[in-house]
């Protein structure tokens, strides 16, 4: 019976193919890759939102979001637990005995599960009980929300059930107003219930929360301009402009900087001489994800220059400087009477303290 009705459906899927090739639309469209969610595999890629919920001192449940700001909804995951261990009992597995890392999306119906690689006990007073030998993650496409569930076996979903721990969420998430909170700001919180009833918040800050407004710095290194490779050294005062956007991970400042090109020519004599160039520069910078930063300064020179300077005439610069890391900084200069006569360029790499 399987077997023609497996055929039947064959012929019918034919058929209307036949019938709608005729009326086919074909259509161009772009299919991004990095987006937050990935629907083939069901599970939340981008996660900048995070709430675990602890339960006697043991993690039960964590919260996964791509935005808690958003408005698309706050799915309660209860909803679809008797659904999922309909699906689950279908498939009969043996979580009795085995550990599984199972996913579930209850927009379509799809299950995945592996073995779990860890699997964790506890002892209390003189007994050994589980406490995570299942892990159930609950993805909503719609949502851009993933719940993940922490079980010593399977049954404690039906206790999870009526315990309401979405609405209890749901409840802090509308008092403490995370929506205009965590608009730019990424959340990261733990959510206790303790044995005597009470309900403890704990919020994590990054560091980067915790950055000064103002930061000084300073770097040396060498240049290579025309024939000649001065020594540079360079003090940077920087003005923090805000925290770090959640979604791009952007964030800029603006700096003052003085900078110094030491010179040793030859002279005549068969000796060196030394001189020296400086600027005092304005700039604007900006960083990705920690893992680039550029900036852009314009300066102008502050000194004196000797009729024998490369950079006699040229009181004005334009720089760009990409930091590769944290220490090192490579430097493109651009030295310039004004915009109409030719320009003097320059590379560089500096060494930050």
């Amino acid at each position: 019976m399987r077997k023609i009705s497996l055929f039947i459906t064959l012929a019918l899927f034919i058929f209307s193919s036949k019938v709608q090739g005729q009326n086919l639309v074909e259509k161009d469209e772009y299919k991004f890759f990095n987006t937050s969610y990935d629907k083939e595999n069901f599970i939340l890629r981008r996660v900048n939102d995070t709430l675990h919920v602890y339960i006697q001192e043991e993690k039960k449940i964590s919260f996964f979001w791509a935005d808690i700001s958003s408005k698309r909804g706050f799915p309660s995951f209860e909803n679809d637990i008797e659904k999922f261990l309909k699906i689950l009992a279908s498939l009969k597995l043996p979580t009795a005995t085995e550990s599984y890392n199972i996913r579930f999306s209850p927009n379509s119906n799809q299950i995945s599960f592996s073995p779990l690689e860890e699997v964790r006990f506890r002892k209390m007073e003189e007994e050994i009980f589980p406490t995570k030998t299942q892990v159930v993650r609950f993805s909503y496409a719609e949502g851009m929300m993933d719940v993940v569930i922490y079980l010593g076996e399977i049954d404690e979903l039906l206790v999870l059930k009526e315990a309401g721990i979405s609405d209890m969420v749901k409840e802090v998430w509308e008092d403490k107003d995370w929506i205009s909170q965590y608009k730019h700001r990424k959340l990261n919180k733990e959510l206790h219930l303790l044995s005597d009833g009470r309900k403890e918040l704990i919020t994590y800050s990054n560091l980067d929360s915790k950055s000064l407004f103002i930061n000084l710095d300073f770097s040396v290194g060498a240049s290579i301009l025309g024939n000649q490779l001065p020594i540079t050294s360079d003090w940077m005062l920087i003005f923090d402009n805000g925290k770090r956007r959640k979604w791009t991970g952007f964030k800029s400042t603006w700096e003052l900087s003085f900078k110094t090109y030491n010179f040793f020519q030859p002279d005549s004599e068969g000796s060196f001489d030394y001189l020296r160039e400086s600027f005092i520069n304005a700039g604007y910078s900006m960083n990705f994800n920690y893992d680039w930063r550029t900036t852009i300064k314009y300066g102008r020179k502050v000194n004196n220059s000797r009729e024998d300077s490369i950079l006699a005439a040229y009181n004005n610069r334009l720089s760009f400087d990409y930091h590769l890391n944290s220490s090192f900084i490579f430097t493109i200069d651009f030295f310039f009477k004004n915009f109409r006569e030719p320009w003097i360029p320059s590379v560089g790499i500096n060494y930050a303290f």
